[in-house]
């Protein structure tokens, strides 16, 4: 939130010190929620291991 808008429609940004003074509390709740927004994080993605000619034939070996 900002006072001054500038006439581009542009918002100050306030310091964190100025914005727990008018809130009276630390505003670190919103900025982990900010954070969850704007970072989706990534499960890591897993090699599958090739099997050898001989794992293939026991696994299709229906006898």
């Amino acid at each position: 939130k900002g006072k001054d808008i500038d006439k581009d429609g542009k918002v100050q940004i306030q310091p964190k010190s100025k914005v727990k003074e008018m809130i009276g509390r630390s505003p670190d709740y919103g900025d982990n929620l900010v954070m969850r927004m704007l970072f989706e994080l990534k499960r890591p993605v897993r090699k599958q291991q090739s099997m050898s000619d001989e794992e293939v034939e026991a696994a299709i070996d229906i006898y």
